[in-house]
């Protein structure tokens, strides 16, 4: 059951009109909180316009936005990642790195291939077993800004994880754990 008054305050939170959607199992209302000015607010949060200062996004092509793939980095992970975006494979991220993605505008499925272990005392690099892959998705805008934060840990094999952050959140990780641009 709704909480209309729980809902109604949701609603002012948000600054927007609550829209009704009647529940098909129920016949009777079903608030929806989801408002043009929550929206709005959200892709505030999860994207930024190219800054043509910053030599970084400085030469973006048009019609494309910018991904910044970075990895957090983890003291025990010497496995590099393959990153796959729209099924072709775009770069393999070493630790405590990032990269810049330029893609045209739309909807881009990433996801993480390989994780390939290097083992510097026999110098020699070989694929492991994933227990899971990394998945996110962003509907990328041309001459927009985003974030894709890359995480790998041991989880009966090694798991690695994606995730779209707000752009704040991301580039304030880069900066803090002073990754490297990987070339």
């Amino acid at each position: 059951m709704v909480n209309i008054g729980a809902a109604f305050l949701i609603a002012a939170a948000l600054d927007g009109p609550m829209r009704w959607i009647p529940e098909k199992s129920e016949n009777r209302p079903k608030a929806v909180v989801s408002t043009p000015a929550s929206e709005a607010a959200m892709a505030a949060r999860m994207e930024r316009k190219v800054n043509p200062k910053n030599p970084l996004d400085g030469n973006l092509l048009p019609g494309n936005g910018l991904v910044y793939i970075f990895r957090e980095p983890w003291y025990l992970s010497t496995c590099d990642v393959e990153i796959i975006a729209n099924g072709n494979p775009i770069v393999v991220l070493p630790n405590k790195q990032y990269y810049l993605y330029s893609v045209p505008a739309g909807e881009v499925s990433f996801i993480t291939g390989s994780l390939i272990e290097n083992d510097v005392a026999k110098g020699t690099r070989e694929q492991v077993w994933s227990s899971q892959p990394g998945k996110a998705t962003i509907k990328v805008k041309p001459g927009y800004v985003y974030y894709l934060k890359l995480k790998v840990l041991p989880a009966f094999g090694m798991r690695a994880f994606l995730e779209h952050v707000p752009h704040n959140e991301g580039a304030n990780l880069i900066a803090s754990y002073k990754l490297t641009l990987f070339k």
